[in-house]
């Protein structure tokens, strides 16, 4: 034969890495002539931006990891180049009727080191209950559920938030695809705004902007906490 074939596997995991550049060299051939010893070959970078999580804080199989939501459900998703740890908002009619996309809250901080001088609006949404409708309460809920299995859960902050923007797309504006059921509306994020007391930073998944907005608003509210 004056060719032969060779075959490398390469084989998948969450780290999010750049193109990889190798090179194969063949030496000692038996009963043969190299007219070619050397190759170079690049592992093209293919890695997902996000790594989903099941609600036991397991990363789910990389064959599973392009299910929709539908076939394979995840709880959570990890961010590959900031390493944060997002929630990921349930459908309407799921029985875990705490995380529901649809929940609404008003921004509540009762701690006056990082509430800018204005503790908000406490138990002012609409969500599972009557008790615990505000940003402050619906962290304390998630962290005692024990979300993808942690009790460190937090509002995002601006800057947190706008990293999930994705301005390739509008109505969201967010990449769908590993943050179904998310609304095209305001988010609340856990900065206050500093020209206004009464009001906090909040990001507008229709086209991906961010501003303030009164802290009595009814919002929409997605919990962060640190990666791994």
């Amino acid at each position: 034969d004056l060719f032969a074939e060779i075959s490398i596997s390469v084989e998948p995991d969450h780290i999010n890495e750049p193109d990889e550049t190798f090179t194969v060299t063949l030496s000692s051939p038996s009963g043969a002539t190299l007219g070619r010893s050397v190759a170079t070959a690049t592992i093209v970078n293919d890695d997902t931006p996000y790594t989903k999580v099941d609600s036991n804080g397991s990363i789910i199989p990389f064959a599973q990891q392009f299910d929709d939501y539908a076939t394979t459900p995840w709880d959570c998703v990890i961010d590959e180049k900031t390493g944060l740890m997002w929630e990921v908002k349930l459908p309407v009619g799921h029985f875990n009727y705490l995380r529901l996309a649809s929940h609404t809250y008003t921004w509540y901080d009762s701690s006056a080191a990082t509430n800018g001088g204005n503790a908000g609006t406490e138990n002012g949404g609409s969500c599972f209950d009557s008790i615990n409708c505000d940003t402050e309460k619906y962290v304390v809920a998630v962290n005692q559920a024990g979300l993808c299995g942690y009790n460190d859960w937090r509002m995002p902050l601006k800057a947190e938030l706008e990293s999930i923007v994705d301005t390739s797309s509008s109505s969201p504006s967010i990449n769908t695809q590993y943050f179904p059921q998310t609304l095209s509306y305001d988010y609340w994020s856990a900065s206050s705004y500093a020209n206004y007391l009464s009001d906090a930073w909040y990001v507008y998944f229709d086209y991906g902007d961010s501003n303030g907005n009164n802290k009595g608003n009814r919002w929409y509210v997605r919990l962060v906490r640190a990666g791994q």
